[in-house]
């Protein structure tokens, strides 16, 4: 699994531009975010992204996977959506405080970000009016969110250790001597079994079709 500072610093990167997007693509004039790590058999969420809000109330306020919207959005792995959070009876409301009360938040979109298979984030629109988020928002807030992932795993993919170089893709040189050592240990070795085995290994190496019609243990 790929490590979760990593996934982390990625999103952390490309999510402050891509959130202005968010907002002006689906009309919300608050919206925020976060990256989520592994803690204990759970994910977390720590929100560090803000546009919009009233302060910093919101900044690092931790979500637990299934508890408020962002929670909820987690743990399905849909986004969801309120259109009064206060009231609303399918969540919990273990961040009213700060939702509610300081930033005075009504209708909020939480849209889960996935990076390889794992929710790795989570983006938020809301406005402060009681009014339903409609279906084009939460398209166009979906195409910000898999723009999210996208430039993420290029970053990752940037960054990841090289490949282990392989015998096949070793300098010709070095390849050459290999196959001539195999060549020269198949011809002293007295075990016609081992022998063959040895054999099958440097032909494939040596990129040589065998012999038309011929069996193994032949």
């Amino acid at each position: 699994m790929q490590d979760d500072d990593a996934v982390a610093r990625a999103l952390d990167r490309v999510m402050p531009r891509r959130l202005h997007e968010l907002s002006a693509t689906t009309g919300l004039p608050v919206v925020f975010g976060g990256t989520t790590r592994t803690v204990g058999d759970e994910q977390q969420l720590s929100i560090n992204q803000l546009i919009g809000t009233f302060g910093d109330s919101l900044r690092l306020l931790s979500v637990l996977t299934g508890r408020g919207l962002g929670g909820a959005a987690m743990a399905r792995r849909i986004p969801c959506r309120v259109s009064d959070y206060a009231s609303t009876p399918g969540i919990t409301h273990d961040y009213d405080h700060v939702v509610v009360e300081h930033e005075r938040l009504a209708s909020i979109l939480a849209y889960p970000i996935v990076v390889r298979g794992a929710v790795r984030g989570v983006m938020y629109g809301a406005m402060r009016e009681h009014r339903p988020i409609g279906d084009v928002a939460v398209r166009n807030a979906g195409i910000v969110a898999a723009t999210i992932a996208r430039d993420a795993t290029t970053l990752l993919d940037q960054h990841a250790p090289p490949a282990v170089a392989y015998p096949a893709a070793a300098d010709a040189g070095s390849r050459t001597d290999a196959l001539l050592e195999l060549a020269a240990l198949i011809e002293s070795t007295g075990d016609p079994e081992l022998r063959e085995r040895l054999r099958r290994i440097h032909t494939g190496l040596a990129g040589v079709r065998p012999t038309a019609g011929r069996t193994v243990g032949e």
